[in-house]
């Protein structure tokens, strides 16, 4: 199966591996608990889950999703999955970057039958998300010595939705969806993304 994915998912990032499975590798489960990943808590202040690309707004989302599964069988990257929760989130599609991003190919919203994914007809459309960078631990904030561009190489928006300041150290432009790609690469867990408030109605 790892073959239908992309060669980049199955690269080595500097300091971890990122293969499909990394969430339950040894060296994931090795990982100190100061630089695990504060992603969950981020999410839990929003109430929210991150959606695919072209959700609704979150109430709207509930409310017309019929659980089918549908966008997660047209995922070909996996990054689509159903979620095992209770409540009105029960079989609702999440994606988690940090385990696989979304790789904006647009494959999810055609397949959607209920109108809860609406189509999207460029990257730039998304709205997924926005990414966070926690400054403490980039390593080109906190002047380690060891120059980092892995979020900023690998976004798919590069120069839009990641961008340099002062020409290396990495800030989130105003064109970040939330596909999570920044999230999933960082060597130092030190980006996450969070789902987009103001289109669920929340606050920032």
């Amino acid at each position: 199966m790892s073959a239908s994915y992309p060669s980049a998912m199955r690269t080595n990032w500097k300091t971890r591996g990122t293969s499909l499975a990394r969430s339950t590798s040894p060296a994931s489960a090795a990982r100190p608990v100061s630089e695990k990943r504060p992603t969950r808590w981020i999410r839990r202040r929003n109430v929210s889950f991150l959606r695919p690309p072209g959700a609704l707004p979150e109430s709207a989302f509930l409310k017309t999703c019929i659980h089918c599964g549908q966008c997660a069988a047209a995922c070909p990257y996996g990054s689509v999955r159903m979620l095992e929760t209770f409540g009105p989130e029960r079989h609702t599609p999440e994606i988690r970057p940090s385990e696989i991003p979304c790789w904006l190919c647009m494959k999810c919203p055609p397949a959607c039958p209920s109108g809860a994914l609406r189509p999207v007809a460029a990257m730039k459309e998304a709205n997924m998300g926005r990414a966070v960078i926690f400054k403490d631990r980039c390593l080109n904030w906190i002047e380690s010595g060891t120059m980092c561009m892995t979020c900023y190489d690998r976004c798919p928006l590069r120069g839009e939705g990641m961008v340099l300041d002062m020409g290396y150290v990495p800030a989130v432009g105003e064109s970040c969806v939330g596909c999570g790609m920044c999230e999933y690469v960082c060597p130092k867990n030190a980006v996450a993304v969070v789902p987009d408030v103001q289109k669920k109605g929340g606050k920032a």
